[in-house]
């Protein structure tokens, strides 16, 4: 029996090791303590501040390779939820350096990267993971929808869509944000009908997303079916009234119909309610000036919206429209 006590415990200490070997690298070299579990506790509990500290002073030490990995992964996310994405991007790119096989530790690089809108830093790692064989299923999501946002950022829209559509292949629930990214991609392509058919399946599993409802209305009106477009977005609006930037679509999408009186009272809504927004302004503005008897508060309104500083472009298109009505109102004086 003497004999057969060390060969039990040797056994044991072989199992506890395959079990789980970033825990039980700590437990064999003689400590029965996770060494990460009150930094990971903090994290749990939403303290990121103090579990940063407490990882950083963990990585200090002599800890097991494992533990160390892990305990970057833990330290990069403290600060990036903390607010400190300047501390959490020199900490993964050491650890990257120090683990340079680690997927996990790239993919939150390249995550990082592209969340601080460093996209060509980025690309160059997600196209690096991309040419591994087998990254690993359980990191295939997160490396096909990151590639695709990063794409789509840096404008290679066709390479974004297809990546997008491996992300939502890979995903076995429906994403909703995911479908929303993709489908703008297509749209961003003018691919009307892929666009349409991909709206199409995304509100048969979500119906009233407000999102996917705008899409689907963006799709109708730049495919020419206007109708059908202001028609859905009545719908989204019954759905989510303080929608402003929805409501002013319709405002403007009313207008390129001829119904001014109906554009006029959608835009009135958002006026009434934020009447120093320049898009607001525009809006009403563009639908009285066609109304008779409302040029002249027409003309004040293009006036307000030509004098904002936090929208240029509507600034200009409002100038334009006030030299035009300037000009058709000197026509009817002479």
């Amino acid at each position: 029996m003497s004999c057969l006590k060390p060969k039990a415990a040797l056994l044991c200490a072989v199992l506890i090791l395959g079990a789980c070997p970033s825990r039980a690298g700590w437990l064999f070299f003689g400590s029965n303590k996770d060494p990460l579990e009150h930094a990971v506790a903090s994290y749990d509990r939403g303290e990121y501040s103090a579990a940063a500290r407490e990882l950083q002073e963990l990585v200090n030490k002599s800890l097991p390779y494992d533990h160390k990995e892990e305990a970057y992964w833990y330290m990069s996310q403290a600060y990036i939820k903390a607010g400190k994405p300047d501390r959490a991007l020199p900490t993964l790119q050491l650890a990257v350096e120090l683990y340079p096989k680690s997927i996990r530790l790239q993919l939150a690089l390249a995550e990082l990267y592209y969340d601080s809108a460093l996209y060509s830093q980025a690309k160059t790692l997600y196209d690096a993971l991309n040419e591994l064989q087998s990254p690993g299923d359980e990191y295939l999501l997160q490396l096909n929808a990151g590639t695709a946002r990063t794409y789509a950022a840096l404008g290679y829209l066709e390479r974004a869509a297809g990546y997008y559509r491996k992300a939502l292949d890979t995903k076995p629930q429906f994403d909703a944000m995911l479908s929303i990214e993709y489908i703008s991609c297509l749209l961003k392509q003018r691919k009307y009908i892929d666009a349409a058919t991909a709206v199409e399946t995304a509100l048969a599993q979500a119906p009233e997303n407000i999102e996917l409802l705008y899409l689907s209305a963006k799709i109708s009106y730049e495919a020419g079916r206007k109708e059908k477009a202001v028609t859905t977005l009545k719908y989204a609006l019954e759905k989510a009234p303080e929608r402003h930037d929805i409501r002013l679509s319709r405002a403007l999408w009313l207008c390129s119909l001829g119904r001014y009186q109906q554009a006029a009272q959608e835009a009135e809504k958002v006026y009434n309610a934020e009447p120093n927004q320049a898009q607001a302004q525009w809006a009403l503005a563009l639908a009285l000036s066609r109304i008779p008897g409302s040029e002249r508060r027409a003309m004040e309104l293009f006036r307000a919206a030509a004098n904002s500083i936090t929208s240029p472009f509507t600034a200009q298109a409002a100038e334009r429209m006030l030299e035009r009505l300037s000009k058709r109102q000197d026509s009817l004086k002479h």
